[in-house]
């Protein structure tokens, strides 16, 4: 468990779980923020889920199914956005 200090440490950690995730194929430096994680990226709703749960884990936070919806948290800066906010609350 880690508490992130910004935002952007939130980012980055999002950016290293989807190059894990995708097997080094899509490199961490070169997501974008506003990349979308089943469009731009490649990756199915295994992987979104699996790059969800180890965010989770490093930040100590807990996201019910139901909390999520898909729609609005389509790019890597919602998603960090989103997990952000727990760390916060």
């Amino acid at each position: 468990m880690k508490r992130a200090r910004s935002l952007e440490e939130v980012l980055d950690h999002i950016r290293r779980a989807i190059e894990d995730v995708s097997l080094g194929e899509v490199v961490a430096e070169r997501v974008q923020s506003t990349d979308r994680i089943l469009g731009d990226l490649d990756l199915d709703s295994l992987d979104y889920a699996t790059v969800l749960l180890e965010t989770e884990d490093w930040l100590g936070v807990r996201v019910q199914e139901d909390e999520v919806d898909w729609e609005t948290l389509a790019t890597v800066q919602q998603l960090a956005e989103f997990l952000w906010r727990r760390v916060e609350a």
